[in-house]
């Protein structure tokens, strides 16, 4: 969530895919305030992984960590981009083991009882208009 003007001035670049917000998050820290929520703004299903889905992911986050580090330096972004590689062989030994959510815990991180609620009212809300 953010400003329509800043939005407008700040464009998604749109050949990144699965990774557009990290790009442009990283590309306007120097000149943007981001603030944390605690409430969730959104919520989505994670079905099933796979590995090409994967290596997209990881290859454009890792490609953008590189073309920023090589412009504007930064040894943390060098070290960025190879923990990108590192996190690619974990999720490919997740995938092709089939433990899948048991070794990316993160990935299936389940919803409070009040967060879901709300989901639920919204959802429903959302199906009558």
């Amino acid at each position: 969530m953010g400003r329509s003007d800043w939005f407008r001035a700040n464009r998604y670049d749109p050949r990144l895919r699965r990774a557009q917000d990290f790009e442009l998050l990283l590309r306007t820290f120097p000149h943007s305030r981001f603030h944390c929520l605690e409430e969730p703004l959104l919520g989505y299903r994670v079905e099933q992984l796979t590995l090409a889905r994967q290596f997209r992911s990881r290859k454009n986050v890792l490609r953008i960590l590189l073309r920023h580090a090589v412009r504007h330096g930064g040894v943390r972004l060098f070290w960025g981009a190879a923990e990108q590689g590192l996190k690619f062989g974990l999720d490919s030994v997740a995938i092709l083991t089939g433990l899948k959510f048991k070794l990316l815990r993160h990935r299936a991180l389940p919803v409070s009882e009040c967060e879901r609620e709300v989901f639920q009212r919204t959802w429903a809300a959302l199906q009558t208009n």
